[in-house]
């Protein structure tokens, strides 16, 4: 922590810039503090001949001319996203990465957390902890014990109040899953017996 020379507040180091000519290794003034200084020094009749000398200097022409590279560049990338061949690009990309386990739970994961933001909740499941699941239960839904194409079961459904954690998902093969519904999975047992 270190005081600020203008504000005289205690910040972290982090908030201060870097020099190396001081005992500390960074300014005395922190960065904020710096930026309102500068704002300030531009306004005066000093600054904007400075800012003026700088903008006809070489170093200045040679700055201006990379800015307006990197504006003539993201306007060019805009108008190939807009065009029929970029939107197409777009979607064929999108669409590789969706057919990813990745890209599939950043779906599934999406869902559960609009599901999730009127109940205050969170949404934590990572896909190692779904991966890990699903090697625990052999890759098998745990209703028909088939190997099919596996969604993850809530034990405790969203609706009823559960998480989409690890400890509340099992695997679940879609049409075990669709039949159970929002009830628990113990009272989905009782029922098929």
């Amino acid at each position: 922590m270190k005081k600020c020379t203008q504000c005289h507040q205690e910040l972290p180091f982090v908030s201060f810039s870097k020099d190396s000519r001081s005992v500390s290794g960074v300014r005395s003034e922190c960065k904020q503090c710096q930026n309102i200084r500068q704002i300030a020094y531009l306004k005066t009749e000093k600054g904007k001949l400075s800012r003026r000398k700088y903008h006809c200097s070489e170093k200045g022409k040679a700055a201006d001319k990379k800015s307006e590279q990197a504006l003539l560049g993201k306007e060019r990338m805009s108008r190939y996203r807009k065009s029929p061949k970029g939107k197409d690009s777009l979607k064929k990309r999108s669409a590789r990465y969706y057919q990813t386990d990745k890209g599939k739970l950043k779906l599934i994961n999406a869902s559960h957390r609009r599901r999730l933001s009127g109940a205050g909740a969170v949404s934590s499941l990572t896909l190692a902890e779904w991966n890990d699941i699903k090697r625990l239960y052999k890759y098998k839904c745990v209703y028909c014990g088939e190997k099919k194409h596996l969604t993850m079961d809530h034990v405790i459904p969203i609706s009823k109040g559960g998480l989409h954690t690890k400890g509340n998902i099992l695997p679940a093969c879609q049409s075990c899953n669709s039949v159970k519904g929002n009830r628990p999975v113990l009272l989905q047992l009782l029922v098929e017996m």
